[in-house]
């Protein structure tokens, strides 16, 4: 008879209703602090900085709460700073530098 091998479960499994919830939450995040800007320049400086606060609240939710939310808000910030990117890029492209 051979040995039963051992089955291992995850403790704290990533839901879809986690990533959903910290993509929502992170979408809304990133809505209201687009208000913020004034002009084009102010609004991709406070996108950035947004995304590096999404960024860390996404690592403290993957080391101290639920990883399913730490998923879904990294998901959008990574999508916010691209974004961003790509209007930076395309200012570039066409002459203009919007950073400073």
């Amino acid at each position: 008879m051979r040995p039963v091998r051992p089955t291992y479960e995850e403790t704290h499994r990533i839901t879809p209703a986690g990533v959903g919830g910290g993509a929502g939450v992170a979408v809304l995040w990133f809505l209201v602090t687009a208000l913020l800007g004034v002009d084009l320049t102010s609004t991709m400086w406070v996108m950035l900085i947004a995304s590096l606060f999404a960024f860390a609240a996404s690592w403290l939710l993957a080391s101290y709460g639920d990883r399913g939310a730490a998923t879904g808000v990294a998901a959008v910030a990574g999508a916010a700073s691209a974004l961003v990117g790509l209007v930076v890029e395309w200012h570039a492209f066409g002459g203009t530098w919007i950073l400073w």
